[in-house]
């Protein structure tokens, strides 16, 4: 139904009309919930307030209106009569106020006007109540005139409608207190007082209100000076608002005096008030001596004071006991701020009540990650992990993770979803983190910003450290986590999750350790693998003294011969230098002490504490000359079958510098075919041998690519192409192919070209004796 559906009958004031017309409008209100139980329904407060405006602007006035003129003349005018009941009888009396503030001033005294007969069928409670509404709109719709002058007559209209209510509220007729006992008249007295108190409070003190406030007063006046002992004492057996009613009007008059305090019109009433005003008390002292019940309801109130009552009932010492005081706590959760949780968290962490678990992860997500990972570190420090709120976290986790596991993207609020669930239960929540990381490394790109989040939780008690730990001790680094380990460690020391020297000391180089001990080559493998590839910079101190002296020890024990080759340990071997060279830095402050020390571990030993007087060419060849030949492919012969990739690099470099490219790849080459001819006159350990010497042909090719190719004449090209040919003639059948294919590919295009007419080079090609290596060659030289 519509509301110009209501006006398709006459409009005469008269009572058939009105009784349809309200019977029509509160079948509609009923109809649109927006009446319940003949009770205004808060969910359409707004509704209500605008269907009531609409009506008033299309109420008949002596004077026409024109505010919000398209609004106006939709439906025919009503009268004020039938506009009123309608307010009146409907309860709609509050949104008569907000018209009345409003609205053109004159109508709000055509309305009050039309209001008093209405107020005159009403109870005396609901009365006073409805007067205030309307006066307390009234004086704030004077106060907003702009110029005065122009309005006087509409304003002093308005004073006197307001006068008349003012009168009625505190002049009751006699027929309507006959049947009325003294206590009745007495209660009445007594809210007729506190409303125009209220009302005085609400008035500005602009001589605009000057006549206004006059009439508050004396009917203050009126009522104050019929106040007895009888009256006074009554009041203190009436409840209102936590107090008696005798307490609140003592109160309220003592605010009043000091608000009025040398305003003229207030003198006799500031004068008539002393005997029963009284000072209230503080917020604070309210509170001191409020009891459960008494800040229950104070917080039900939800008003500007209703966090201090919320607050004093968190500190309250029966808090727990009292199942009414847990319930206003838990549905109040929102008022928590990091001081209440903080609280709540010490409180559970005493107690271990598990009634506070929820109202702990309700109110824990009313704050913004930034204040909840500062109420955790303060929790966590405080009373440590063992407050475990939730029993359920890894399977949230899980689901969350699943999430992400489809889509490839990250949840939305990941980091402050993982951060509520650290809250509830923190070594779950790392180790499920770390887990995550270890299967993926998308994880740990879509992690970084949780464990930044975390970094200061996972510092307190090293729970970050004891938790990794035991990962690692269940997920030993093998090759197939290798990667994923170093992408955890690297994200962590980049986020100053961990430190240098907290990563090293407390999880690597004990792990290492023990791996050492049980003789797990492959971990231990891919733990050196780790530390590199995670950029982990291990300071040569004091403290790191131990673990560098580890380190260097490991390198001699694995350090392999040619005869007793071992790919993995070699590996090792690599690895530590690749370590000692790229992530420890020199410590001169000390000395490092070595139960197993050879030529290299000695070397680097005095490199790492600033002593090492030369480069490890000459300290390893010392006294070398390029000129006796076979003396210099004796020492290569000692060194370089023991060296690894990196050394032999140095080492080449070294040669090069004394004896230049071209006699430098001959000695290399010498070297070689020696290790060739040694391998033909061994049976047993032939696998192994093969293995040392492939590595070996691998380090060779490596250096003639890096140091001698790179950026070498074409007459330095031709001289590698014979001494490579020349190996290759000596190299056993179960390399030749694979080897000699590889070392074949080295070589140049330009200088095997200019090759192709030499007789001398394509004899050397014909001693190679196998074919594909000879194809190989072939095509480069006729490309």
């Amino acid at each position: 139904m519509k509301v110009q559906d209501l006006f398709f009958h006459p409009i005469q004031g008269n009572e058939r009309t009105i009784e349809y017309i309200l019977k029509k409008i509160k079948d509609l209100l009923y109809k649109q919930k927006y009446l319940i139980d003949n009770h205004v329904n808060p969910q359409y407060d707004k509704e209500l307030e605008e269907l009531v405006m609409f009506l008033a602007m299309n109420t008949a006035y002596k004077r026409p209106i024109h505010y919000d003129a398209h609004l106006v003349g939709i439906t025919p005018p009503i009268s004020k009569c039938i506009y009123t009941n309608i307010i009146h009888q409907l309860n709609l009396v509050q949104y008569l106020g907000i018209v009345i503030e409003h609205m053109p001033i004159h109508v709000g005294s055509d309305l009050m006007d039309a209001m008093i007969q209405c107020m005159k069928k009403t109870t005396p409670k609901s009365q006073i109540k409805n007067t205030y509404i309307l006066l307390k709109g009234a004086a704030t719709r004077i106060s907003k005139v702009g110029e005065p002058a122009l309005l006087q007559d509409d304003i002093d209209n308005l004073v006197e409608v307001s006068n008349i209510m003012m009168q009625n509220l505190t002049m009751l007729p006699v027929d309507k207190v006959n049947a009325w006992k003294s206590a009745q008249i007495y209660e009445h007295m007594g809210y007729c007082l506190l409303y125009l108190f209220n009302l005085l409070l609400h008035c500005r003190k602009g001589a605009i209100m000057k006549t206004f406030l006059y009439n508050v007063f004396r009917s203050c006046c009126s009522v104050v000076q019929n106040i007895t002992v009888d009256v006074f004492c009554l009041w203190a057996e009436i409840e209102q608002d936590d107090e008696n009613l005798q307490t609140v009007i003592a109160n309220k008059a003592y605010i009043v005096t000091e608000c009025f305090q040398g305003y003229p019109d207030a003198v006799e009433l500031s004068a008539m008030l002393t005997t029963i005003s009284r000072k209230p008390k503080t917020l604070t002292e309210q509170v001191r001596e409020a009891d459960i019940p008494k800040l229950i309801k104070n917080i039900k109130k939800e008003n500007s004071d209703q966090k201090v009552w919320f607050e004093a009932l968190l500190s309250n010492a029966q808090l727990l006991d009292d199942e009414e005081a847990l319930n206003c706590v838990q549905k109040y959760t929102n008022l928590c701020g990091e001081s209440e949780l903080f609280h709540l968290l010490d409180l559970f962490a005493q107690t271990k009540k598990d009634v506070l678990k929820k109202i702990i992860i309700d109110t824990s997500k009313n704050l913004s990650l930034d204040q909840l990972m500062s109420v955790m570190v303060k929790h966590f420090y405080r009373n440590k992990f063992e407050c475990i709120l939730s029993d359920d976290v890894e399977a949230q986790l899980t689901v969350i993770f699943n999430k992400i596991s489809k889509t490839k993207c990250p949840v939305e609020n990941l980091q402050l979803e993982v951060s509520l669930l650290l809250l509830q239960s923190p070594k779950v929540v790392i180790r499920f983190l770390y887990h995550e990381c270890l299967k993926s490394s998308l994880c740990t790109n879509l992690l970084k910003g949780s464990f930044d989040n975390l970094k200061e939780v996972a510092k307190i008690n090293d729970v970050g450290v004891y938790v990794l730990n035991d990962i690692i001790k269940e997920n030993l680094p093998n090759p197939g986590n290798v990667e994923n380990y170093a992408e955890l460690f690297k994200m962590l020391l980049e986020l100053d999750y961990f430190s240098n020297e907290t990563v090293w000391q407390k999880i690597l180089w004990p792990l290492l350790k023990s791996l050492h001990e049980g003789e797990n080559l492959q971990c231990l493998n891919c733990t050196l693998q780790i530390i590199l590839d995670s950029k982990l910079k291990i300071h040569h101190s004091l403290e790191n003294k131990e673990g560098i002296e580890f380190l260097l020890n490991l390198m001699t024990e694995n350090r392999c011969k040619f005869f007793t080759f071992n790919s993995l340990k070699q590996h090792i071997v690599k690895l530590i230098v690749d370590i000692i060279l790229d992530s420890c830095r020199v410590y001169k402050e000390d000395k490092l002490d070595l139960s197993k020390e050879d030529i290299f571990s000695g070397y680097y030993k005095r490199y790492l504490t600033g002593d090492a007087d030369y480069p490890l060419f000459e300290t390893l060849c010392s006294n070398f000359d390029i000129n006796k030949h076979g003396e210099c492919v004796a020492k290569i012969l000692q060194i370089l079958p023991l060296s690894v990739t990196r050394e032999w690099l140095t080492i080449t470099e070294g040669i090069i510098k004394i004896g230049g490219a071209e006699k430098s790849v001959e000695l290399l080459t010498d070297m070689l075919i020696m290790l060739c001819q040694l391998l033909e006159t061994q049976k047993e350990s032939v696998d192994s041998l093969t293995a040392a010497l492939r590595y070996n042909i691998r380090n060779y090719g490596i250096c003639l690519k890096q140091n001698i190719l790179q950026h070498s004449l074409i007459e330095t090209e031709i001289r590698v192409n014979s001494q490579v040919c020349r190996l290759l003639s000596y190299l056993p059948e179960a390399v030749k192919q694979e080897e000699g294919l590889s070392l074949a590919n080295i070589l140049t295009e330009r200088s095997l070209k200019s090759l192709k007419e030499d007789k001398e080079f394509l004899c050397l090609l014909l001693l190679i004796k196998n074919s594909n290596v000879c194809r190989v060659l072939a095509q480069k030289m006729t490309c």
